[in-house]
């Protein structure tokens, strides 16, 4: 008995306990909130306001029916009441401690977002918040969301709420909500260093070399789809056909066929993928003055080899290429920046930077 007796009196005291923390938040009251050049119903901007208001626990929220039903018990009825008079008088008909009340606005690319929390009693203002942030139609209830946290001092998701205000951030899901595939093609121009014994065979004056720079001016297009757009990242494909060597009078065209990530926060990029290149080869084997040998029988002792040579065929060779980079934005100019490495046999390497530019779309 004691036991049951114990158990009971815990109840009760919890029971209390409950209703003496429901009771120390003061009611509020919210009716429509206001939306000027927007596509969206004002109730339902209301309906997540009063959502997001509940998640924080402040207030013992009156719903809209609880509203709806006080005021026809009054014989009130009540449209457009936005003004302060208006909400301390349906304040007092309901019952509530504080009203709630605020709008969204279009304005010049941005939605205008105007909260404020009046004091029925007084009649007052106790708290306001005005804020900008971008104007995103599909992202009305995370504009919401972050507004209500950010009146009442919540934490929030910094790199979301830049995305929600940052005019010249990148193109994200945030943003761009309902894009998968984003076409951000440009010019590309820059330098390819040839490496080993490629670069000595573009400096060569000898019979079987280029007879010019291991350096070369390149230009070309990238053409480029984005077919992954989530969160902070997004999956890239991109095609880049090239033409090295003009500055040199030489001919050397490429195309990569590259799939990536971007970093849609701060613009960072990787992409691998196969280099196919038109190039003129020839056979033949290296004597033992150095010397490489074409079109004649090789000797007993030496190594056939295929290798770059100005008296060669144009022959397609393919290669691999890692590319990384970092794409600048100023105002509506994307300005992409790229290290490529590719790889060779025997130090054959080549190496270098490219830059672009394009807009955002």
């Amino acid at each position: 008995m004691k036991h049951q007796a114990l158990f009971i009196i815990l109840v009760i005291m919890l029971a209390n306990l409950t209703a003496a923390n429901s009771q120390t938040n003061p009611s509020l009251g919210i009716l429509d909130i206001g939306v000027v050049g927007l596509n969206y119903d004002p109730s339902q901007a209301a309906n997540i306001t009063r959502a997001e208001l509940t998640k924080l626990d402040r207030y013992n929220i009156f719903n809209r029916e609880d509203i709806r039903y006080e005021l026809e018990q009054k014989g009130m009825t009540i449209t457009d009441c936005y003004a302060k008079a208006c909400l301390v008088d349906v304040g007092k008909a309901i019952g509530v401690r504080k009203m709630f009340s605020g709008s969204l606005e279009a304005i010049d690319g941005h939605i205008l977002v105007s909260f404020r929390v009046i004091d029925v009693g007084s009649g007052q203002e106790e708290l306001t918040f005005v804020k900008e942030y971008l104007n995103f139609p599909d992202q009305i209830h995370l504009i919401i969301q972050y507004a209500i946290r950010e009146m009442y001092g919540q934490p929030v998701d910094e790199a979301i709420l830049e995305r929600l205000t940052r005019k010249n951030n990148f193109e994200n899901s945030i943003n761009l909500p309902q894009t998968t595939r984003l076409n951000l093609s440009g010019p590309r121009m820059g330098v390819a260093i040839f490496a080993g014994q490629l670069g000595k065979t573009m400096k060569s004056d000898d019979e079987g070399g280029f007879n010019a720079s291991n350096i070369m001016f390149q230009f070309g297009y990238q053409f480029e789809w984005t077919y992954l757009n989530e969160g902070n990242f997004q999956a890239l494909f991109e095609f880049v056909p090239l033409i090295t060597g003009f500055d040199q009078g030489k001919f050397f065209p490429s195309a990569s066929l590259l799939n990536g990530l971007r970093d849609s926060r701060y613009g960072w990029e990787m992409a691998i993928g196969p280099l196919f290149s038109l190039t003129k080869q020839a056979t033949g084997y290296v004597n033992e003055f150095g010397e490489f040998i074409i079109d004649q029988p090789i000797p007993d002792g030496f190594k056939k080899k295929t290798r770059v040579d100005s008296r060669g065929e144009y022959t397609v060779k393919s290669a691999f290429i890692l590319s990384v980079g970092k794409s600048f934005r100023s105002g509506n100019l994307n300005l992409p920046v790229n290290l490529f490495y590719i790889p060779g046999k025997e130090g054959n390497h080549r190496f270098g930077i490219s830059v672009g530019y394009n807009t955002k779309r």
